[in-house]
């Protein structure tokens, strides 16, 4: 059974983190480190966590020395990973028991560098199923937002990838990803839970859509035509998101 990383950044997760921490313990693949990095968090999810899980071997508990964001803290992980098979996942996320195992069945046995699956969005209006139809997401669909990629249903071998300091980062990643890799595999079955609070920095639309801006300037260079196409692609699919479809 090959061994993988699974990064976790906590800041203030204590409501949620020993939901997320269980469904990766609870994964019926067992060959993995789970590196948990609380990013200098006001409440007492360290405290917890370290109490919970202190006897826990495949649970790495790290803390950083000032408070960095989720893309650095991430990046703090991702040194210890290179050239492994990494997963991610947030601190108020839940991934189903078979998820990793699903997962790993295609990337050992078809060789496959990038995976991601279907998944629940769960916002304060309630869920709905994120998916796509199709076992191949290109890039080009990846960019037109054809579907969501959510980073916590993502698998990937890791190169040298790291995070940017900048809105949306993690769909700057990924799409390093689709640029390295070409396509992703994916897996049309619900393997993971998203939740949105709604004081969360992915419920301020406002704000997601001027970071998807910028990041889709930057990619394509400031070519008006390019970045008004993908950014109408952005706007129809997140009302689809909106109505749940």
């Amino acid at each position: 059974m090959t061994h993988i990383n699974i990064i976790m950044p906590v800041y203030n997760a204590a409501s949620t983190v020993f939901r997320a921490i269980d469904s990766v313990l609870k994964q019926t693949y067992t060959n993995f480190t789970l590196y948990v990095i609380n990013d200098c968090s006001a409440d007492n999810s360290y405290e917890l966590i370290s109490e919970r899980y202190h006897n826990e071997p495949r649970l790495k508990l790290l803390s950083n020395s000032n408070n960095l964001g989720a893309a650095k803290t991430r990046n703090v992980a991702l040194q210890f990973c290179q050239y492994s098979y990494v997963f991610f996942i947030d601190s108020d996320d839940e991934w189903n028991a078979e998820k990793i195992a699903v997962q790993m069945s295609y990337m050992i046995s078809s060789d496959v560098k990038l995976c991601a699956t279907s998944y629940n969005y769960v916002n304060n209006n309630g869920s709905f199923i994120i998916n796509y139809n199709q076992t191949l997401l290109t890039q080009e669909d990846f960019l037109k937002k054809k579907t969501r990629v959510c980073l916590s249903t993502v698998g990937f071998f890791n190169k040298e990838f790291y995070f940017s300091d900048i809105g949306h980062e993690d769909f700057l990643f990924l799409n390093s990803l689709f640029s390295e890799y070409g396509t992703c595999f994916y897996v049309n079955k619900v393997l993971a839970s998203y939740y949105v609070l709604q004081d969360s920095l992915s419920s301020d639309k406002i704000k997601s859509a001027c970071w998807h801006f910028k990041i889709i300037a930057k990619l394509f260079g400031w070519n008006v035509p390019k970045v008004i196409y993908y950014m109408y692609f952005y706007v129809f699919n997140a009302f689809k998101i909106r109505l749940g479809k």
